[in-house]
């Protein structure tokens, strides 16, 4: 097989790269732009925009009148350092069941970034986050999304 990621940048200079990790597809949702300039941790973002798209939350038995969706607030994934200090870069995909209180009931890798430590620190902030419940006339119910997680090394 050969795989179809673009190559990874030689150049590994710690003092002038700056980390992101962030979901991807930040541009279709401007309300989290509010949520960016108050961050405490430099150079990391993260939003879950992509996600809001309309159709991404489904359940087993179909139906849903209202689609899953994060809520703005939701902790940034933290860009691992053995993974920053190496240069490792890469998307994750985290399929999440999101319970009808808005909390993640569970979630796993659906693709994988190819770093595990990529693939741990996306896992774990998207447990942590809450989410807007999917609706089914009118009642909250459970419903799974997939969330991207893109990290990146800027610079």
């Amino acid at each position: 097989k050969t795989k179809k990621q673009p190559a990874r940048k030689a150049n590994k200079s710690r003092s002038t790269r700056k980390s992101t990790a962030k979901a991807a597809g930040s541009k279709a949702d401007p309300s989290n732009s509010k949520n960016q300039g108050g961050s405490k941790r430099k150079g990391k973002q993260a939003d879950a925009a992509g996600s809001r798209k309309p159709g991404r939350g489904k359940s087993a038995a179909g139906g849903i009148d209202r689609a899953v969706a994060p809520v703005s607030g939701n902790p940034r994934p933290q860009y691992p350092r053995v993974a920053r200090s190496r240069g490792h870069e890469g998307r994750v995909l985290v399929r999440a069941s999101v319970l009808g209180n808005g909390r993640v009931g569970s979630a796993r890798i659906a693709r994988s970034s190819g770093h595990g430590s990529l693939d741990r620190a996306a896992l774990k902030a998207v447990k942590r986050w809450r989410f807007r419940p999917a609706l089914r006339a009118g009642k909250p119910v459970t419903a799974t999304i997939t969330v991207p997680v893109v990290f990146r090394l800027d610079g």
